[in-house]
């Protein structure tokens, strides 16, 4: 354990001198790395980074491109400690449930887990892949056509990213032993839908009711109840 809380702060440095978050978003990444660390050990963990190299990766697909366009991220692609915690903070909560629930609850509260970080890694991939590799883009709820970058937009792409994306982080959790590979695919859909849910909220961002980090929160939480849902009646109600 002592560890793998070493590692989680050498990990957070680190991401601050690559340039993928800045000084409050590694802080911010270290708190949510430890209290994944605290409750579920390796398996938990090992996700959590796989979700962190996903959205780093995404990021950096033809960046020059985004860049042209206007609609790369901005500093340079570091997250700051909002955005950390707007696509942390669910995960956080699910993981501590899921180590603190007892019997039959912790299944469905660690599927949450993962399905909360499979919609936060779906929605990056699908936003940052998709204005990478451009292709029409539709944006929700009324899949009016709209230039690359718009709030709520969908492409063909950025979508078939988006599901791998969260099908690649149900897969490592089942790896991990964090839920039975009988929910591979309903925790991915879960994941992929609630990403979804992103476009349906735009609207809310364009009048100014929800920002961009509270839109990624709301999704977030989303997949992750989506997916305790599923593993609650999977599991027989609770019943351990």
């Amino acid at each position: 354990m002592t560890f793998l809380l070493v590692l989680n702060g050498v990990l957070a440095l680190l991401g601050w001198r690559l340039g993928t978050v800045n000084g409050p978003g590694a802080l911010a990444g270290f708190v949510v790395g430890a209290a994944v660390v605290l409750s579920l050990g390796w398996p938990g963990y090992l996700v959590l980074l796989l979700y962190f190299a996903l959205g780093a990766l995404a990021t950096r697909i033809g960046w020059r491109r985004k860049q042209a366009l206007g609609i790369a991220e901005a500093r340079g692609g570091a997250r700051g400690s909002r955005q950390v915690f707007a696509n942390g903070g669910p995960p956080v909560l699910f993981c501590v449930l899921a180590g603190a629930l007892p019997g039959g609850w912790g299944g469905p509260a660690a599927a949450a887990f993962v399905g909360s970080l499979a919609t936060a890694a779906a929605d990056t991939a699908s936003s940052e892949v998709g204005k990478a590799l451009g292709g029409p883009v539709r944006q929700l709820p009324g899949l009016s056509r709209a230039p690359a970058g718009t709030p709520g937009g969908i492409s063909l792409a950025g979508s078939v990213a988006g599901l791998v994306a969260s099908l690649a982080i149900c897969g490592a959790a089942i790896a991990g032993d964090l839920m039975p590979p009988a929910w591979l695919w309903p925790v991915t859909a879960a994941g992929f839908g609630a990403a979804l849910l992103e476009g349906l909220l735009s609207p809310f961002e364009m009048r100014g009711t929800l920002d961009n980090d509270g839109v990624n929160a709301v999704s977030v939480l989303a997949g992750g109840l989506l997916a305790f849902g599923w593993g609650w009646v999977a599991s027989g109600g609770g019943a351990g």
